[in-house]
């Protein structure tokens, strides 16, 4: 990947030239996410103005894929499958072999999978496809295409390689659904992939049964796959083509954690051995999973009735743990009516809303979900009001009646309930006869978006019929849905609006794009085609992309036929960077075509292999290696180097000296010590390192002598320190040395040193650890040796062996710094003058920051109406003008009339090296906020207050030189799943973390300043968005 470059050109982003990785841009499954919440809050290019202005439209096609032949016949590809995206990825085979890429994944009907360049780097233009993976010969299947992938994968970045699961029903060696693991780097299929999912494999691992996994040619895997937070199960959900069989989840120990991939478990909807429809679970995003790991899914028509262990038309909560277990179920009140007509649930695939403020609503924790009737649901996850042993009885009378339905709905009366409550209709006419095959009025899922103001929305597309037993559309097609929250009671839903000008035929999942809370934009693709149409291209419509302003329900942009070839059914587009891709029988990327390049960015650090060894040998650390201090040894049943000592462990490479460079390496402390990496060491043992500490924490540290200086430390987020894991660290620059760790390719610290102890010359590097039966292998270093020669030790490892997960070449985090953080020791772009506020302080590329609020403090009549005193006493002057805490103690104080999510604040302070300068955002009527604290002793921490306890996620030196005098302290605040914090002193960046813990603060706040002495001494507070 090209270097970052600064913010303020992130709005001129063309294909010239992609910006700096970032995982906040990564779209690695069906919806984005887990959760399956379809919204990309981090895009700031695509406004409502740049779409509908004359300048976006299409900027480049891929090539075709590959086509197929079936039984004689030559099949055209078909995308079903949503593309992915992928914001920097290691490419170490094929075209661009040995670069960074932005990436479109994309999975075929013909069984092919592609990995295609999203932005041009080097000489390889924006459309290549980089690498490309045959799953087998595709079979035989529906709407006149062959079936080989056709669910939407999942990319796991944090495996060891870096991978992609994906499903495909193939040929070889005889038919067979099939599930991959293939490198994302190489496209190559790892060992000990495919598993082969059939009734020889799947109906033993049952635990529903007696029941029998259909043959082949009945099943389909068209649901969307999707992963447990920690990567170890992927879930594969099953339905069957024209009611032929029953609906299994199938559960996969990916061998992330096991070391062998196995099918683990299984669920059928019912116990059920016929080749007639039972619980099918197909919709396109398949199972939602939560934070917490319970995995949510729909299920489609069976036997009508409460029969013990039938789990048709419901909602299926299972516990995360192995075997499968049904913990919780919802089921429609008129469920026996939607068993007889085929009206499925399972059309639309559940969403978990991001949680809501408690103080405004008794049910935090949401579902949303749709189906072919038109209905949309919202529900309480916490509280889903099913059995565990059968459905509810029948009901034909309306939704309030015994047993009335479970679900969420406000107090109006609904005309098609016969004037009684109940769950919201959004497309109709409401029926409970005709919702099948083309009479169905949606099939899709939902997509989130909050607003600035906090409301949080639902998107949701579908068809209206021209009369009740009519299959011909007419609008409206798209409708915006508010959550509606009241303190202390439950959410429900309410239609807001509607799109009324267009009139879609069968379209996929919309979702939504905006910069924080800014320019929503919804963005879907209608097939054209009836759910009963086929896709020969040659008579096939093409599919129509559209963009439609959230907020205005306005028509921002459709594409043209000739732009679109004919892809599959119910899939969705993915953005990133601001441009919008789409799968078809290729890829297509539409953005703003007239936007000006970014200037060429500086070069990268030096980025050749300097030193490898994966230790795999019996012979202990040799030759390559000096021991300073303690014992090692290696071994090659699982290969490694062990410290063998309690006390200190310390090895480092010899006849190695490097000074811009950097190193990692997978290690299992085991909760237990440290396991640390060295950089730029000297003779003197003087060295920097990166430390994973047995608290999961990770720091960066200095070493002068026996002083060990810790420069900044944050939560690694490693989910299991009993497991491999990768840390880096790289050092650049003299002046100030900048340093950034990482943890499985996450930046997770970055520090600049410019102190006197500074460490500016070339050393070598190593491994240290202070216990006993602490393990590292792949010890990788890249850059270039110092005084630039193209020599360095030999590999250690085989010849060529390269490290199975040495991930970029500068082994450290993709690109070394934060999201534009500036070439490693450029410092922060845009930082601006010493008070210019933080860099980073709107959301990732966001454009010039609006100033919302400011107060210089000029005056001698106190803070004044624009302020609320929560605490303490204050007063200003304007002969040194200043607000200065008068109370010991707590001094607090928050801008009236104003709440913003997304957004920075920045103040001049003084401390006197007495007392601690704070500044607040997301502060809530409970005093939740997140904080920048200048304390006493000059270091800047960034945390989380909840309730009274206080949680430091990350701190730093702030460099500020002389804490008696004026310094600017800052703090920017972005996203919600992770959050994401920039602390900055002078503006220059020193903490940035991410907290995505379940007490983060998501919600909109207000900003404020607190000190827990008197005369501590603020002023030109700042407020921007």
């Amino acid at each position: 990947m090209p270097p970052p470059f600064p913010r303020a050109l992130a709005a001129a982003l063309c294909l010239a030239g992609a910006a700096s990785a970032d995982p906040a841009f990564d779209q690695l499954t069906f919806h984005g996410n887990k959760q399956r919440t379809g919204w990309n809050a981090v895009e700031s290019a695509l406004t409502p103005a740049a779409v509908s202005g004359g300048n976006f439209g299409k900027l480049w096609d891929s090539p075709a894929f590959d086509s197929a032949v079936v039984g004689g016949a030559t099949y055209a590809p078909h995308m079903y499958a949503s593309p992915l995206y992928i914001d920097d990825l290691a490419i170490t085979s094929g075209t661009g072999a040995g670069q960074h890429f932005s990436v479109v994944i994309a999975a075929t009907s013909n069984g092919f999978v592609y990995a295609v360049s999203a932005f041009p780097v080097g000489t390889v233009p924006a459309g290549t496809i980089l690498w490309r993976t045959t799953l087998g010969p595709p079979s035989p299947g529906p709407d006149s295409v062959p079936v080989g992938a056709i669910a939407t994968p999942i990319a796991d970045l944090s495996a060891s390689p870096p991978r992609l699961y994906v499903t495909a029903d193939t040929t070889s060696p005889s038919r067979s659904w099939r599930v991959f693991a293939i490198n994302l780097g190489s496209g190559a299929i790892l060992s000990g992939w495919p598993l082969a999912l059939n009734s020889a494999t799947v109906t033993p691992l049952n635990v529903n049964g007696p029941a029998t996994f259909q043959s082949t040619d009945r099943m389909s895997q068209r649901a969307g796959l999707n992963l447990s937070p920690d990567g170890t199960l992927l879930y594969l959900g099953f339905g069957s083509y024209t009611d032929g069989g029953g609906g299994w989840l199938v559960a996969v120990d990916t061998g992330k954690s096991s070391g062998t991939p196995r099918l683990a478990s299984a669920f059928t909807g019912g116990p059920w051995t016929g080749t007639t429809a039972n619980s099918g679970m197909w919709g396109d995003g398949g199972a939602a999973i939560g934070p917490n790991g319970v995995v949510y899914v729909t299920t489609g028509n069976g036997p009508a009735g409460p029969l013990d262990n039938y789990w048709g038309e419901s909602l299926l909560a299972f516990a995360p743990s192995l075997p499968l277990r049904l913990q919780a179920t919802y089921t429609p009140w008129n469920h026996c009516q939607l068993d007889e007509n085929d009206v499925d649930l399972a059309g639309g695939a559940p969403i978990l809303l991001p949680d809501l403020d408690a103080s405004q609503t008794s049910t935090t924790h949401l579902i949303a979900l749709g189906g072919k009737q038109g209905n949309l649901y919202l529900l309480n996850r916490d509280n889903l009001t099913g059995g565990l042993a059968r459905r509810p009885n029948c009901n034909r009378a309306n939704p309030t009646s015994a047993p009335a339905d479970g679900s969420l709905f406000g107090p109006d009366l609904r005309s098609y309930y016969g004037n009684t409550r109940g769950p919201l209709n959004i497309f109709g006419p409401y029926s409970d006869l005709y919702n099948n095959v083309d009479f169905a009025k949606s099939r899709t899922t939902p997509a989130f978006f909050r607003a600035a103001d906090g409301t949080n929305y639902l998107f949701f597309t579908g068809t209206t019929k021209t009369c009740v037993s009519c299959s011909e559309p007419q609008p409206p097609g798209l409708a915006r849905v508010k959550v509606v929250t009241t303190p202390g009671q439950p959410a429900y839903l309410r239609l807001d609006a509607y799109e009324t000008s267009l009139t879609f035929r069968n379209p996929g999942s919309p979702i939504v794009t905006s910069n924080g809370s800014s320019n929503p934009i919804v963005w879907m693709i209608d097939t054209n085609i009836n759910r009963s149409g086929n896709l020969i291209a040659t008579i096939a419509a093409h599919p129509t992309l559209y963009a439609i302003d959230a907020l205005t329900m306005r028509l921002l942009f459709a594409s043209t036929s000739s732009q679109l070839q004919v892809g599959g059914k119910y899939y969705h587009p993915v953005a990133a960077r601001g441009v919008v891709f789409v799968g078809t029988d290729r890829v297509a990327a539409f953005g703003v075509k007239s936007a000006p390049p970014p200037p060429p960015p500086p070069p990268p650090p030096p980025s050749g292999q300097l030193f490898f060894d994966d230790f795999n040998r019996t012979t202990g650390l040799g030759s390559n290696w000096r021991v300073i201090s303690g014992s090692w040894h290696t071994s090659a049943t699982t290969p490694r180097a062990e410290s063998d000592l309690d006390g200190t462990d310390q090895a480092v490479v010899q006849n190695l000296s490097c000074d811009d460079c950097s190193v990692s390496a997978r290690v299992l402390n085991f909760s237990a010590g440290v396991a640390e990496l060295d950089l730029r060491q000297q003779p003197s043992n003087d060295r920097y390192d990166v430390a994973l500490l047995a608290n999961g924490n990770l720091q960066v540290r200095r070493h002068n002598g026996a002083t060990i200086t810790v420069l900044s430390e944050a939560p690694s987020g490693i989910a299991t320190l009993n497991d491999w894991a990768t840390i880096g660290l790289q050092a650049t620059g003299s002046n100030p040395v900048n340093l950034v760790a990482s943890a499985n390719g996450v930046t997770k610290v970055i520090v600049n040193d410019s102190s006197a102890s500074r460490i500016t010359t070339a050393g070598t590097a190593g491994i240290w650890t202070n216990l006993a039966g602490i393990w590292f292998g792949n010890f990788t270093v890249n850059g270039a040796p110092a005084g630039g020669s193209d020599g360095g030790t030999p590999d250690a490892g085989p010849p060529d062996a390269g490290p199975p997960d040495a991930g970029s070449p500068d082994a450290g985090p993709p690109d070394a710094g934060p999201p534009d953080a500036g070439p490693p020791d450029a410092g922060p772009p845009d930082a601006g003058p010493p008070d210019a506020g933080p860099p980073d302080a709107g959301p990732p590329d966001a454009g010039p920051p609006t100033v919302i609020f400011s107060d210089n403090f000029n005056r001698t009549s106190g803070l004044g109406s624009n302020w609320r005193v929560v605490s303490g006493s204050w007063h200003t002057s304007a002969t040194t003008p200043r607000a200065e805490s008068d109370l010991d103690g707590s001094d607090q104080a928050v801008v009236q009339n104003l709440s913003c999510a997304d957004c920075s604040v920045s103040a001049q302070v003084i401390n006197f090296s007495a007392g601690v300068a704070e500044l607040d955002l997301r502060q809530q009527s409970s005093n939740d906020r997140y904080d920048v604290a200048l304390l006493a002793n000059g270091t800047l921490q960034v945390r989380r207050h909840n309730g009274a306890t206080v949680t430091v996620l990350g701190q730093a030196p702030s460099g500020i030189a002389d804490l008696g005098w004026w310094a600017t302290i800052g703090l920017s605040v972005t996203g919600s799943n992770p959050v994401k914090l920039v602390g900055s002193a002078n503006g220059v960046a020193k903490v940035i973390v991410n907290d995505s813990s379940a007490s983060a603060i998501t919600a909109a706040g207000a900003a404020g300043m607190w000190t827990d002495l008197a005369g501590i001494w603020f002023r030109d507070f700042t407020l921007k968005r």
